[in-house]
């Protein structure tokens, strides 16, 4: 994620809009600290539809080879509520990531698992983090 000053922020705002719209992700610092993080709107990402259809193709490519999902182990793991918290909103911050992405990837990294994305945010971040993204 590309890190700019608030000045700079301020002077190229419509061209920094633009690249958040095409999927970047801009931090901007003031004084040299993050203040601000511009990410792509929810509806500037990938519609519903075309992730289904990302996931089918997907499917065709990695079969379970006759594995159901309840034959899966899922292991719930317990954790302090405040830790998880901290924890996911640290990944959130150091990534430009929102929530639901920063809690996959920590989980992901967590768990020493490969991480299944089609958002270039979150595959970058995942590069950044050392976490394999399944192609």
């Amino acid at each position: 994620m590309r890190e700019i000053g608030s000045d700079e922020a301020k002077t190229h705002l419509p061209r920094l809009l633009d690249e958040v719209a095409a999927g970047e992700s801009i931090t901007i610092t003031k004084h040299g600290r993050p203040v601000a993080i511009l990410v792509p709107a929810v509806s500037a990402r990938v519609s519903a539809t075309a992730a289904a259809d990302a996931l089918r193709a997907f499917r065709q490519k990695h079969r379970l080879q006759g594995v159901r999902i309840r034959d899966l182990e899922i292991a719930v793991v317990p954790v302090e509520l405040s830790t998880a918290t901290g924890t996911v909103l640290a990944v959130a911050r150091s990534h430009g990531l929102g929530a639901y992405d920063a809690a996959y990837l920590d989980l992901a990294s967590y768990r020493e698992l490969d991480l299944a994305t089609l958002d270039a945010n979150l595959s970058r971040a995942a590069a950044a983090a050392g976490v394999t993204v399944a192609t």
